[in-house]
Order: structure tokens, then sequence, then C-alpha cells
């Protein structure tokens, strides 16, 4: 009886390489996105800092031209910070992405693993059927040629 092949086989390893491909992206936008968390967190408190000292120099007592250079500031910071979400948020929908293809992909493979499984089980069935039936027969054989002597 010839080996077991799995007519599959090149499938289940092409999904395999998407799985991995795919693993390899999903961490890749992981690690952009904590990137960004960070940078975000950075801007966030360089906002909240920058509002603490116009506060208290508000409350000493402050010219106009320093206080328009600090609100211009906030401004920009401001625009930063929500330049900053918005590629965290778009990051964050590319993940999902992923995360949805990748479970795509890992419940394709699962089927293609699981069905070679079960073909392997039943190759394995018929090949200790046909073991069975080889031994019946040389003992039914050996038998007949005993009986003739």
């Amino acid at each position: 009886m010839r080996r077991f092949h799995f007519q599959l086989e090149k499938v289940l390893d092409y999904k395999s390489q998407i799985l991995d491909n795919l693993v390899g992206e999903e961490a890749a936008i992981m690690a952009k996105i904590r990137e960004k968390e960070e940078i975000l967190a950075g801007l966030d408190k360089e906002y909240e800092d920058c509002c603490k000292i116009l506060n208290e120099k508000q409350k000493n007592g402050m010219d106009a031209m320093s206080m328009h250079i600090y609100e211009n500031y906030l401004d920009t910071l401001g625009f930063r910070i929500r330049n900053a979400r918005q590629d965290l948020e778009l990051l964050q929908r590319q993940e999902e992405i992923k995360r949805q293809q990748l479970l795509e992909v890992k419940k394709e493979s699962t089927s293609l693993e699981k069905l070679k499984g079960r073909r392997l089980e039943e190759y394995q069935i018929g090949f200790q059927k046909q073991m069975e039936k080889e031994i019946e027969e040389y003992i039914s054989n050996n038998r007949k040629a005993l009986v003739r002597i």
C-alpha cells in the first residue's frame, strides 16, 4: 500500500504562509499603535504642563505677547494631538482588519488540519484492514499448503 498523501497539502502550506505573514503584519501594526500611544501620551502631558505654566504666569502677571506665544503653542499642540489621535484611530482600524483576516485564515487552516487528520485516520484504518487481509490470506495459504502435505 502506498504511503499517505494529503491532496490539499499545498493549500495548507499556502494558508500557513499567509497566516505567518498576517501575524507579522499585525505585530508591526501593534508596534506602531504602541509608538503612537506613547507619542500621544507625551503630547497630552506637554499640553497639560504648558497649561499649568500658563495659568501660573497669568496669576503672577504676564504680558500680552508672552500670553499670545503660549496660546499659539497650545493651539499647535492641540493640532498635533488631534492628528496623533486620528493616526491612532486609523492604525486601530487597520489592526482590527488584520485581526479579522487573521481569524479567517486561522479558521481555514484549522479546517484543513482537521480534514488532514480525518483523512490520515481513514488511511490508517484502511491500511490496518489491508494488513489484516494480507495476514489472513497468508495464514490461509499456509494452511492450504500444510493440508496438501
